[in-house]
């Protein structure tokens, strides 16, 4: 089971070896990202957000998040918003991007299942609270 095995290996060694690489990323390694971050396919960009919400890269990161919520791919957005609400979580001022935020929850709100409406009401919480 292939898949299977690729999900476990990445939640269980891949994060962590790309938040190493990406803990010694330079300004332009972070450009060079966003620059490409929408030839990327949708396993690795759910990848990508994944990886971006464990407080890696600050405000870089999260400027690349949001893009992320413009993607086609509802399980990209989702991704997204999951490490979006960890950046706030941590304490991220997302400021002036709340509104495409809220937005992107909207979009996904009507096809959420259980799960993904909780995530999607306690981000909206977040930003209720800043």
């Amino acid at each position: 089971n292939g898949v299977e095995e690729g999900c476990n290996y990445w939640s269980d060694i891949g994060i962590s070896e790309a938040i190493e690489i990406l803990e010694k990323f330079s300004d332009n390694d972070w450009q060079l990202l966003e620059d490409k971050i929408q030839t990327k396919s949708e396993i690795w960009l759910v990848s990508c957000a994944e990886t971006l919400g464990d407080n890696v890269g600050g405000v870089r990161a999260l400027e690349i998040l949001i893009k992320l919520l413009s993607n086609e791919s509802d399980d990209v957005k989702i991704a997204a918003i999951d490490s979006i609400n960890s950046c706030i979580s941590l304490g991220f001022d997302v400021g002036e991007n709340s509104k495409q935020i809220r937005d992107a929850i909207e979009v996904l709100r009507p096809s959420a299942g259980v799960v993904v409406s909780k995530v999607l009401n306690y981000l909206e919480q977040q930003l209720d609270n800043l």
